[in-house]
């Protein structure tokens, strides 16, 4: 294994997230089928531990996240380089993006109680925090598909080679995507799936993100 690539890869803070995902959602699913085997397998609540400390690592990596989406938005106003549906996509989708963290990261500074404000609010700090995740999904999405049909415009004056690889990434955008709002569904309340679905969803998201992580390192 390249030590470069695998350290290029690992300081890039999006792939550092999707890895944790990766071990957080497997450990989830690996649990819930041990469980149901044997009620009393003892790797059932070290998994359930591991899970449960890749996601609060991730939480706390997050905080603050929603800056960045603030400092997106303010460079898709100003770039002269982008189409005015592009501009007005981009500022859409990262708008939703800043809400999804910035209730996110209020739900995990209420939880670690540093945040003092009703017990109520939790629940509405989730549920908009889902808000954000699922619009913004769509908007990603709607993203996905204008790049792919701007890549079949192009397809004469690439070739072959470049042509099947950008066709290849939007593919993989595509399902990532997919996987990504099917999971944003559940905790939005449009549809509950089976908690094993919903992390096979995130398992799924993961793996893409960090294939794509990999090819860039």
């Amino acid at each position: 294994m390249d030590a470069q690539k695998l350290t290029n890869f690992l300081v890039d803070y999006g792939s550092r997230d999707k890895v944790s995902k990766f071990f957080q959602c497997a450990a989830r699913i690996q649990a819930y089928y041990l469980y149901h085997k044997d009620k009393n397998d003892p790797n059932c609540l070290l998994l359930t531990e591991f899970a449960k400390a890749a996601s609060d690592a991730r939480k706390f990596f997050r905080v603050g996240r929603f800056l960045y989406e603030y400092t997106t938005i303010v460079k898709a106003l100003t770039n002269k380089n982008l189409t005015t549906f592009q501009r007005y996509l981009t500022v859409v989708s990262k708008t939703c993006w800043f809400f999804y963290w910035f209730w996110d990261n209020c739900s995990y500074l209420y939880t670690l109680k540093l945040l003092k404000v009703p017990a109520s609010w939790k629940p509405w700090f989730d549920h908009e925090s889902a808000r954000g995740w699922f619009y913004g999904c769509i908007c990603e999405i709607t993203q996905v598909i204008y790049d792919w049909t701007k890549l079949l415009d192009q397809k004469k004056s690439l070739s072959a080679a470049e042509y099947n690889f950008k066709n290849q990434v939007c593919a993989e955008n595509l399902l990532k995507q997919i996987s990504d709002i099917l999971t944003a569904v559940h905790y939005f309340g449009v549809y509950k799936w089976n908690a094993h679905v919903v992390n096979f969803w995130g398992l799924l998201n993961a793996y893409l993100s960090c294939h794509q992580g990999w090819r860039r390192a």
